[in-house]
């Protein structure tokens, strides 16, 4: 583990695809927040989907839940509809446990899923009409995470 911190967050078509990395801080998830409410501003309201690669996620810091509480209340009422968190497969219950910390019932929801890989991440978002402009490159840009 010990992998630097970051979060990498760009617009593929109508999906905001968020990638997680190391273990987040309360400065880390300040600062996606108003990243993200800079990016879907430019949305006008339309309806979006979120795709957050969590497989190099290493979890975050105890003082980060009040902020992803409000990244998470803030996206719900800015149009997105769906989420699609990919675990990977390591410490995949602890993740689990964690996104239960800090979304609870909302993960009940159907518009939400927990996924191992990224293509199934992918196909669901599919099925619910959100689809990349260019699938290659997100894949890519995904497998040069790992």
């Amino acid at each position: 583990m010990k992998k630097q911190s970051s979060y990498d967050t760009t617009w593929n078509g109508n999906i905001l695809v968020t990638t997680v990395t190391g273990t987040i801080n309360k400065d880390d998830t300040h600062s996606v927040l108003e990243q993200v409410k800079l990016m879907v501003q430019t949305l006008k309201g339309a309806p979006w989907a979120n795709l957050v690669d969590l497989s190099q996620w290493e979890l975050g810091s105890t003082d980060v839940t009040p902020s992803l509480i409000e990244l998470e209340d803030w996206v719900r009422k800015n149009g997105r509809t769906h989420l699609a968190f990919v675990l990977g497969t390591e410490y995949v219950e602890i993740k689990k446990f964690a996104l239960e910390k800090y979304l609870g019932n909302n993960l009940k929801k159907n518009e939400i899923i927990l996924v191992e890989s990224l293509a199934e991440g992918l196909n669901w978002l599919g099925k619910q009409g959100f689809d990349l402009k260019n699938g290659n490159q997100a894949e890519s840009s995904f497998k040069n995470q790992n």
